[in-house]
């Protein structure tokens, strides 16, 4: 994670269930992956709702990544 999310973590808890409902009103579904070494990144998109599979090799050097998607309801 960021420093500015270490900085004001209180902050984003309680704005993350309201921008993240927005985003799928407009969108639908959201999808990333997840370097695998952010075990933080890892948990927070668990906590926001996300499916988090498991990693895989992902990118010219094979590191692992979690697909992570979120759909809307």
């Amino acid at each position: 994670t960021g420093t500015g999310f270490r900085r004001h973590v209180r902050a984003f808890v309680r704005a993350a269930p309201q921008v993240m409902a927005e985003l799928l009103e407009r969108c639908g579904c959201i999808g990333n992956c997840i370097d695998a070494r952010y075990s933080a990144a890892v948990r927070w998109a668990k906590w926001l709702g996300f499916e988090v599979g498991a990693a895989v090799p992902f990118g010219p050097a094979g590191e692992l990544f979690h697909p992570a998607r979120l759909r809307r309801a």
